[in-house]
């Protein structure tokens, strides 16, 4: 057996806790959560990535939490699967975890059948897709059943796919585990703007007041309704002139129809494949729309909350945990349209933008943060690393 690459740690000690991560770039909201989680429980953490050289596994290292890189298959029939899925394997039976908690779809696949295959007592599977495999890639669906039966838990983002997991899918309602990412509310609140400038220069997008900028971050699939934001965008593009968009994330079957449609429209736009420096990102926007097509097209949806953060105004559909937050006591700033609505997002849209022209002070970053304050409380990294503690203490109290 190969060993695994890059471990700063005794590879033989044993490991109560073991997250098994895949697929992930870099995500500041989950680095917040690991970084508080290591110093409530004895965590080891194994990361599927093609290439180690990533800010998320960097970011691991700088934060001295114990992680080992192995490499992430391209595909399922490859060879790799099979070597990396033994590494798993041979890992966890070494470690003889108690708990282990797999985080997206490579991870999923090989981490809860290796965890199954080395008799770990409690294998938790996070359910990050929420109805995709219904609606868009039918296909899935065998993973679900797949991972129902090699799982003995599940995490949910939300109470909508908490629903969705017992009634429709049949998982018993004590296995389901409702928990959250947390986002660090800081690092969205205090950016200097030298960065911003440089996101500003990075892609185009103007900085002079007389522009009036509307962000959309969210990757290029059918769900998350570009379409009904385009078609807002064509009714109302005359009566704002000044108009620019910014389209990040943009990457997905999508993108070819999107920018055909961007450039038929001649609207003034930036299409943004990622960015690493999100917190500056969002301090490029007066508006931010996230407009998913239906109430459990997200399972948890970062957008809303890291929009929050920032303290921006909002035009969205109560999908994920914004149907949680907001169904009842919307706060000032969050402007609730129905799915699939074009002419209610134009209708909200020119209203906010009648309303920059009147009074630019008002519409942008920082104008809602004492609104929305009271909704960020509950997404603190320290409150949502202590309920994954609480929920794992649960699932240990079973053996």
């Amino acid at each position: 057996m190969r060993k695994p690459a890059h471990t700063h740690f005794p590879l033989h000690s044993p490991a109560p806790q073991v997250l098994i991560i895949s697929e992930i770039f870099h995500s500041r909201n989950f680095l917040a959560l690991l970084k508080q989680l290591y110093q409530l429980l004895p965590l080891r953490i194994i990361y599927l990535y093609p290439t180690r050289h990533t800010p998320f596994w960097h970011a691991l290292r700088q934060m001295q939490i114990p992680v080992i890189w192995l490499p992430q298959p391209p595909q399922t029939t490859s060879i790799q699967t099979l070597h990396t899925y033994q590494q798993i394997l041979h890992l966890l039976k070494q470690w003889k975890p108690l708990i282990v908690n797999t985080h997206l779809p490579w991870a999923d696949r090989l981490g809860l059948l290796a965890a199954y295959h080395a008799n770990t007592p409690i294998r938790v599977w996070t359910r990050h897709d929420a109805t995709t495999h219904y609606t868009v890639f039918p296909t899935g669906r065998f993973y679900h059943h797949l991972f129902k039966h090699l799982a003995t838990d599940v995490i949910s983002f939300s109470t909508g796919m908490h629903r969705l997991l017992t009634e429709a899918e049949g998982w018993q309602p004590d296995r389901v585990w409702i928990l959250h990412h947390p986002i660090p509310i800081h690092e969205y609140q205090q950016v200097h703007p030298a960065r911003i400038l440089q996101v500003h220069r990075r892609y185009g997008i103007p900085t002079d007041p007389g522009t009036f900028r509307v962000g959309m971050i969210a990757r290029m699939i059918a769900w998350k309704d570009h379409q009904t934001f385009l078609d807002a965008l064509e009714t109302i593009r005359h009566e704002m002139p000044n108009l620019f968009v910014i389209l990040a994330n943009a990457v997905g079957p999508e993108l070819p129809r999107v920018r055909r449609r961007l450039t038929q429209l001649a609207i003034p736009h930036a299409l943004i494949p990622f960015e690493e420096d999100s917190p500056a990102l969002y301090h490029t926007f007066h508006t931010i729309v996230h407009i998913p097509d239906s109430p459990l097209a997200e399972s948890f949806g970062q957008t809303y909350i890291e929009a929050l953060a920032v303290g921006l105004p909002m035009i969205i559909t109560l999908s994920g945990i914004a149907r949680d937050l907001f169904l009842h006591h919307p706060p000032p700033g969050i402007h609730i349209v129905r799915f699939r609505t074009p002419r209610e997002v134009a209708r909200t849209l020119y209203h906010l933008y009648q309303q920059w022209q009147r009074q630019p002070d008002q519409i942008g970053p920082a104008r809602y943060l004492q609104a929305y304050a009271p909704y960020l409380q509950a997404f603190q990294p320290e409150r949502i690393a202590r309920q994954w503690q609480e929920a794992f203490e649960k699932m240990m109290e079973r053996l």
